[in-house]
């Protein structure tokens, strides 16, 4: 078995916390990287701790000897304040860490955007999303992977009213979607991660979209897998 490492952009994060902590279970990987802001409670052996300038990355980051990257970074325009900075995060952000990867011969680029991206879309927050996912695809060559979750469910130090009205709803609602309407269905962030995980190892190559339904499909898979070294 040959040892990955791997990078974590947005560790401090719903899916990002969470996807770190299980990288570092895995056998698979020998090193975890996460670039972060300010220092994060997350303690492993294989951990390694790099406050970064997130608006200097080009100039401040190299993923030479990285496997994969993995990209959970994302904001809200009311926690951002303007479009203009809610951008700088889901957009500016992800698209330099792909310049990156693709600059020092990543393998594996990951990130997360949402259900619904598409760069024509008029709604700012998905159009935005669409943008990012068009942009990486011209950026990244290697084994590239979307993942476009539905409503995200799983412990917030902040939850939003909205989020919270909407999550009741929809676990209610859950057992209506089926087939093509599972996409639809709310999510756990460890899914998410899972299904992330899962999808690098394979390394896949070519770009993969991955809604709710495969994603949950993929954590599956991550969990035979993790229980293959138990």
């Amino acid at each position: 078995m040959n040892p990955r490492t791997a990078f974590v952009a947005g560790a401090s994060g719903l899916i990002g916390s969470f996807l770190a902590r299980l990288l570092c279970e895995r056998p698979e990987y020998d090193v975890v990287r996460i670039g972060i802001r300010r220092k994060i409670q997350i303690q492993s052996p294989k951990l390694r701790q790099e406050i970064i300038d997130f608006d200097r990355l080009e100039e401040s980051l190299d993923f030479k000897g990285v496997t994969d990257v993995f990209c959970t970074l994302g904001t809200t325009i009311r926690k951002a304040g303007t479009q203009q900075a809610f951008r700088r995060v889901d957009f500016e952000y992800p698209h330099s860490l792909a310049q990156i990867a693709a600059r020092d011969h990543v393998q594996g680029f990951l990130i997360v955007t949402s259900l619904g991206a598409n760069a024509m879309s008029g709604n700012f927050y998905l159009r935005t999303k669409g943008e990012v996912e068009d942009a990486i695809k011209k950026t990244f060559e290697g084994s590239l992977h979307f993942f476009r979750p539905s409503l995200l469910l799983g412990e917030r130090g902040k939850v939003r009213m909205g989020e919270r009205i909407g999550s009741v709803v929809l676990k209610f609602a859950s057992f209506s979607m089926i087939g093509r309407f599972g996409k639809y269905r709310p999510i756990l962030t460890s899914k998410v991660a899972g299904g992330m995980v899962c999808a690098a190892l394979g390394s896949d190559p070519g770009v993969h979209i991955h809604e709710s339904d495969r994603i949950r499909d993929l954590a599956e898979g991550a969990r035979h897998h993790a229980d293959h070294w138990n």
